[in-house]
């Protein structure tokens, strides 16, 4: 990860990624030529029906919450689940939502 080694906390990495992927305009892609705007359509199939920010920014900034608190959640799920059902059941929300 380019960030991690400029030193960016994993923390920051999310919280700018979303923001970024909050903030970034939907009319900027016609400045886009449109041969490569075209082609972009009709090969990513995401592009085509959520658009650029959630195919590119908002599943970038999903990535990287899963990636730096995926493990935590799975820790914090079984130390704090009080039955062993409630383990399992804790392990599964915390394993979708570290995929998520």
């Amino acid at each position: 990860n380019a960030l991690h080694r400029l030193g960016v906390p994993p923390a920051a990495q999310v919280f700018f990624s979303f923001l970024l992927s909050c903030l970034f305009p939907d009319d900027i892609l016609e400045l886009v030529p449109g041969a490569e705007l075209s082609w972009l359509w009709e090969k990513d199939a995401a592009f085509r029906y959520k658009g650029f920010r959630w195919s590119f920014l908002f599943l970038t900034a999903c990535y990287l919450l899963a990636f730096h608190c995926g493990a935590h959640a799975v820790h914090f799920a079984r130390r704090h689940a009080p039955t062993s059902r409630w383990v399992v059941a804790m392990l599964v929300g915390a394993s979708w939502t570290g995929f998520l």
